[in-house]
């Protein structure tokens, strides 16, 4: 375990092998986040946020990662969200939370880059989507009891085909007048 001047404290848990980002940069993680009893409060995977707009100990954090790393972080409630902390997580929390580095915008090794293809590509949806999908209901459908939906990416594929099976079984629509 390291404690840097400022309070924080990390492990790593794998080493990455690629650059570090700088606090201007925008990465893309995987984390879980928790509280000292061990209640998860958030976690997110394929996410990407500019550095600079995330709480402290992530700002200071992340920069001593590398990418392809797993670290844990134990953040103290002043490079958190101090006295003023959301009702999830409560006022003067220290957070530990596991990031796993995937990639920074702009410093992708030009080697993982995709040769463009000739011609255009039906995108696989399960990699085009990163993280889960929240699909809210009309008000009108809403008044019909309709709920507010999370979409895991893994049951993407099976969302996709269940609207196809449900567009086929639509009637046709009315193109002419009837007699």
């Amino acid at each position: 375990m390291v404690t840097t001047d400022s309070g924080l404290q990390h492990k790593t848990l794998k080493e990455g092998d690629g650059p570090s980002p700088a606090a201007t940069d925008t990465v893309t993680v995987n984390y879980k986040g928790t509280l000292i009893d061990g209640t998860e409060f958030d976690s997110g995977n394929g996410i990407s946020f500019p550095l600079n707009g995330v709480i402290k100990g992530w700002t200071e954090g992340l920069q001593l990662m590398k990418v392809g790393g797993s670290t844990r972080f134990f953040i103290p409630s002043d490079l958190a969200y101090g006295p003023s902390g959301p009702p999830n997580i409560g006022p003067n929390s220290t957070l530990i939370f596991d990031v796993d580095l995937i990639s920074i915008k702009g410093k992708e090794q030009a080697a993982a880059k995709p040769a463009t293809p000739a011609a255009p590509v039906d995108p696989d949806p399960k990699q085009v989507v990163t993280s889960d999908i929240i699909k809210v209901p009309s008000a009108e459908e809403m008044k019909k009891g309709a709920k507010i939906e999370v979409i895991k990416k893994e049951d993407l594929q099976a969302e996709i085909d269940k609207a196809k099976q449900d567009e086929k079984k639509k009637p046709a629509p009315k193109t002419g007048e009837e007699k």
